[in-house]
């Protein structure tokens, strides 16, 4: 026989059923909803040429968050570019552990953040210098995984993750005149022909200057210093052109055309 509750057999019901709702709903991860803000790049070069490299931008839009802080992932075709390095913008002011280039896989990751101050208008997070290895088209992109923070709460809308597609050129006749030019600055140096594949190293980069470090902090004053004697005194005036200044980096960072070790051991 069905027996009707009494009224505080209905409160305790109600209770006992809001408690388990509210236990059950505990164990669920709430969502964190997205906000606004996007990541954005652009290319210093559409077309860049196989051996040269070019600059990649990565932009972040707040579009109205406060953010203060970043991590960008990036995947790129690694049969077409080569990441080299990634250099840090004025937006966010601090690198944060945990960064890496793997040329194999394709990907360059990075994060930064600002401990003073929030991040609150379009700026600048980092540039990424690639270089061509083989010719073909190249999309680079933004993860999914990418983060934009502020206070632990995610501000990046789910729509916000950019891209940059880059046409890698083979060897163009221009290209082949560089190279030209640069065999005859080679037997000029170094009294010969090329021979070995260093030789062509060498040759490569007083065509292309793919032997001259980016990063100033690597750059060796005291050899280019001796290298523009070398320069002078071969051709009786001081470096003019784009060649002449590739010729001179060849000079100071292969050991083809001076032997640096004789000269550093002094």
């Amino acid at each position: 026989m069905f027996l009707m509750p009494t009224r505080m057999q209905k409160i305790s019901v109600f209770v006992l059923g809001l408690a388990i709702a509210v236990s059950s709903f505990a164990n669920v991860p709430v969502a964190r909803a997205a906000g606004a803000a996007t990541f954005g790049l652009s290319s210093s070069s559409a077309s860049p040429a196989m051996g040269n490299t070019f600059e990649v931008s990565v932009w972040v839009n707040p579009l109205g968050e406060s953010l203060d802080t970043a991590r960008a992932n990036l995947s790129f075709p690694a049969s077409v570019l080569e990441a080299q390095r990634f250099d840090l913008g004025t937006q966010f002011t601090s690198l944060s552990p945990g960064y890496s280039i793997n040329n194999a896989a394709g990907t360059v990751s990075f994060g930064a953040f600002r401990s003073n101050g929030r991040v609150t208008a379009s700026g600048m997070l980092a540039t990424v210098t690639f270089r061509v290895v083989a010719a073909g088209s190249a999309t680079i992109s933004v993860a999914s995984d990418s983060k934009l923070i502020n206070n632990g709460e995610e501000k990046v809308s789910s729509s916000g993750f950019g891209s940059v597609t880059v046409s890698g050129a083979a060897a163009s006749a221009t290209d082949a005149s560089l190279e030209a030019q640069a065999l005859v600055n080679f037997g000029a140096f170094a009294g010969r022909m090329p021979s070995s594949s260093v030789d062509w190293e060498a040759l490569h980069c007083m065509a292309y200057d793919t032997c001259y470090p980016m990063d100033p902090a690597l750059r060796n004053v005291a050899h280019e210093a001796q290298s523009l004697v070398v320069f002078g005194a071969k051709y009786g005036h001081i470096p003019a052109t784009s060649m002449d200044w590739k010729a001179l980096h060849a000079i100071a960072y292969t050991s083809i055309f001076y032997d640096w070790t004789a000269i550093d051991a002094q």
